[in-house]
């Protein structure tokens, strides 16, 4: 997975987010729909796993605010 994906992915995520707005701390639950198993596994294991790697670059920086948080699914 490429390092612009994963921005863009990030990207997409936080402005999702901060369109949401509040003031109080919340955990955002974001879902991930790839095959994990089987034939196509190559495609979906690689995708999963920098969409993971994404969500604690955010997470760690709060980029979403303070005690603001993502979680995956």
């Amino acid at each position: 997975m490429t390092k612009s994906f994963r921005m863009a992915l990030a990207a997409g995520i936080c402005g999702a987010a901060l369109l949401a707005g509040s003031a109080q701390s919340k955990e955002y639950n974001v879902g991930i729909i790839q095959t994990l198993t089987g034939p196509a596994a190559f495609v979906g294991v690689p995708i999963k796993d920098g969409a993971l790697v994404a969500v604690d670059e955010i997470n760690a920086k709060q980029l979403l605010g303070p005690g603001n948080t993502l979680k995956v699914t």
